[in-house]
Formats: C-alpha cells, sequence, structure tokens
C-alpha cells in the first residue's frame, strides 16, 4: 500500500512521472527492507530490451517525412476527399490518418496536419473551436495507427507481440477515422461550413498528384508490409523507415540541410531519453508490485466486484479515462499494465486487444482537460484557448467512444486483421 499512497503523493505535489515512480519504488524497497541495489538493476533490465531501439528510429522517421512529404500527401488526400460537403475537414481527418502511419505521435501528427489545414479551415468558415477539435482527434490516431509509439512501450511491458499490436491498430485507426470524416460530413453540410468553390482536377492533374505522393504514401505500406509477411521485425522496420525518410527529404526532395537533420536528431533523441527514464522507472515499480503480490489482489478487487467481463472492461475504461485527463501516455501505460492486465487476461481477453482499447482510452485522455496534450496544441495552432472548443470537443470525444465501446462489446474487429496473419 505503501507503493501507491506515495506515487500519489508524488503526483500530486507535481513531481515528473519518472521520478514518482522512482521514488515511490524506492521508499517501498527501503520500507521492505530490500537492498537498494535492486533498483539500478530493475533500471537496467527494464531498458535491456532489442524492441526499445525502434522507439527512437520511429520518431525520426517520423520527424524526417515532414520534409516534402506531408504536403503531397495533404494534395493527394485534398483530390480524394476535397469535393465532400465539409471536403476540407475530411482532408484534414484523412491526412492524420495517413500521417499517423508515419508519426508514430499525436503531438506530431497535429501539429504537422494542423499547421497545414488549421489556416485554410478557418477562412473557410469552419469555426476555431470546431477546427481545434477535429485536429485534436484525429490527430490522436497517431498513436493508434502503427508505428505507434505506445504500442510499442505497451508491448515491451506487456510482454506481447508488437507485430500483433501494429497489424491489430490499423482497423480501429481506419474506424475512428471513417466516424470523424462521416461527422465531419454531416456537420459542415448542415451548417455550410467550407468552400462554395469545388476545385476540379482534370486527368493530367491527378496523375501528377498520385505521381507525387506516391513516394512518402510508400512510407507505411514499407513498414507495415515488411511487418505482416514477416520480412522484418518492428525494429528492423524501424531501421528501413528512417533510411528512407532520409533519402526522401534528402535525395529526392532535397529539404534536409545538414542543420534540419541534426535538429530532428536532437528533438528524436530528447522525446526519446524522457520516455526511456520512465520505462526503466516504471520497471522498478512493475517490479515491486509482482514482488509484492499486489497484481493479484488487485486481480482479486475486479473480480470480486462482477465476473462479467464487460461491466469489469467498463469499470477500467472509465479509470484509464480519468487517468488520460491528468497523466501523460506512455507513463499510464507503464503504470497501469502491470496492475490491469492480470484483470483482462483473467477475464479471457487478449492482451492485444485490450492494448488497442488502451490506447484508444489515452486518444481520448490527450483530448480531455486539464492536461490534453492534442487539444492544448490545436488550440494554439487556432489562435483560441482551450475553453473556447466547448462543446465540439465533447461531441468529437463522443464519437471516439462510441467506437470504443463497439470495439470492446465486438473483439472479432479488431483482432479479426491478427487472426490472418497468424
Amino acid at each position: 500500500m505503501i507503493l501507491f499512497i506515495s506515487l500519489v503523493a508524488f503526483l500530486l505535489l507535481g513531481v515528473p512521472v519518472a521520478i514518482a515512480l522512482g521514488f515511490s519504488s524506492l521508499i517501498a524497497l527501503v520500507a521492505s527492507g530490500l537492498p537498494l541495489s535492486i533498483i539500478a538493476l530493475r533500471m537496467t533490465d527494464g531498458l535491456n530490451s532489442f524492441a526499445l531501439l525502434a522507439l527512437p528510429l520511429f520518431m525520426l522517421s517520423g520527424t524526417l517525412m515532414g520534409y516534402g512529404s506531408t504536403p503531397r500527401i495533404i494534395r493527394f488526400v485534398d483530390m480524394l476527399f476535397g469535393r465532400l460537403p465539409g471536403g476540407l475537414g475530411s482532408v484534414t481527418v484523412a491526412s492524420s490518418a495517413f500521417f499517423s502511419s508515419i508519426s508514430g505521435s499525436g503531438s506530431a501528427t497535429v501539429a504537422a496536419i494542423g499547421a497545414v489545414t488549421a489556416p485554410h479551415l478557418i477562412k473557410q468558415n469552419y469555426p476555431r473551436g470546431y477546427v481545434a477539435a477535429l485536429l485534436a482527434g484525429a490527430g490522436g490516431l497517431g498513436i493508434l495507427i502503427p508505428p505507434s509509439i505506445p504500442l510499442v512501450v505497451y508491448g515491451i511491458s506487456a510482454g506481447a507481440s508488437i507485430s500483433q499490436l501494429f497489424i491489430a491498430g490499423v482497423v480501429p485507426g481506419l474506424l475512428i477515422a471513417l466516424a470523424l470524416i462521416i461527422y465531419n460530413t454531416i456537420v459542415a453540410s448542415r451548417n455550410g461550413y467550407g468552400s462554395t468553390e469545388q476545385v476540379r482536377y482534370s486527368t493530367r492533374e491527378k496523375l501528377a498528384i498520385t505521381a507525387d505522393a506516391l513516394l512518402p504514401l510508400g512510407m507505411p505500406a514499407i513498414v507495415l508490409g515488411s511487418v505482416i509477411l514477416g520480412i522484418a521485425t518492428p525494429t528492423e522496420a524501424s531501421v528501413i523507415a528512417t533510411v528512407y525518410a532520409f533519402v526522401l527529404g534528402a535525395v529526392v526532395y532535397r529539404e534536409i540541410t545538414l542543420q534540419s537533420f541534426f535538429d530532428a536528431c536532437r528533438a528524436a533523441m530528447t522525446s526519446s531519453a524522457m520516455i526511456l527514464f520512465v520505462i526503466a522507472c516504471a520497471n522498478v515499480f512493475g517490479w515491486y508490485l509482482a514482488l509484492a503480490g499486489l497484481s493479484t489482489e488487485i486481480t482479486n478487487v475486479f473480480l470480486n466486484v462482477s465476473d462479467n467481463g464487460i461491466i469489469v472492461m467498463l469499470m477500467i475504461t472509465v479509470l484509464l479515462l480519468l487517468l488520460g485527463t491528468f497523466m501523460e501516455t506512455s507513463a499510464i501505460v507503464l503504470i497501469t499494465t502491470p496492475v490491469l492486465l492480470p484483470v483482462v487476461t483473467a477475464l479471457g481477453y487478449d492482451p492485444v486487444h485490450y492494448g488497442i482499447l488502451l490506447i484508444i482510452n489515452l486518444i481520448i485522455g490527450a483530448m480531455t482537460p486539464p492536461l490534453a496534450v492534442t487539444l492544448f496544441i490545436s488550440t494554439r495552432l487556432c489562435g483560441i484557448e482551450m475553453q473556447d472548443v466547448f462543446p465540439e470537443i465533447l461531441h468529437i470525444i463522443g464519437i471516439i467512444v462510441a467506437v470504443l465501446l463497439v470495439l470492446t462489446f465486438f473483439p472479432a474487429i479488431t483482432m479479426w486483421l491478427p487472426s490472418l496473419m497468424a
């Protein structure tokens, strides 16, 4: 109990999550009379994973794809969806889905797509609050559609197959994107959002735009295809993705300079170091949970409330949604997985299915105040305050919650594609 009390106390005091995890584990070890050298050993062991190499490399590849590839992807998607009612809003969602298969990060997806589309959406009579809400919801797909950094973190923490997690994230991600496009089409048509001028492309222009976008669109095909076909592990695919992104930006489009390459590397290393430090400290935390038998006790608590898997999953969903409002994504994955995974597996849920439900919960958390990382970025891009996105953000959250409930009640939707690849 002292482990959780100290953790909550540190978090309430505003101590960074990694430090809070480390110090709460330290206090628990001292109280138990165990040697403190265990901390260093468990932290080292937590980072001794070949799969973790994928984390900084996918971050770097996503950053490098921003040089030349993003505008080409957006123009291609605009050609496909631009003539729908509220076409640019649908283009924003579809572009976010495409970019998610490159970036692996929700924040990066919101920033990259929003920087290009937000000014044009506002010019086309979309309310700023609506634009920010749509960007936050669509950008959240960056942590669901592979290559997702949080899925890598979850796979390592849960001992689940990262390849299976990547494959399982595709259909739920596309379902959310489709739901947001349908919602945007209805709202834009009803309220008259969007340009009244319909851009018509000639056959020659369509062919030129498609040809120009083929190389950037090849990134997700190469990454996911190599994993599905067994040609490469997710870690090896991250190397392929980084080399591919560098060649596109530096050789094909010639937009990567020596300075921008160093900047991209610095950004990837900084973000990776923060996440890896959290992973190292969380490994000590998880090890003590298992040693003290706390995971078993928590499992029994949930099962004593109800033996109905749906009811327990709904309880866990509410817990994760609450945590997502004030904690960072990777921290939630690392803290809750050792605690909640035994509960869901005892109820017969596949760890891969649960991992996808966990990530969708975190998408919602990342756009729900007070933390609301993706919403914070989108409101800054739209030049408004966070309170200005209500009630629009509630509608977007409602749509994603609806998809989450469907996937909870019907696990076969999530597990269909992985079962074909098994």
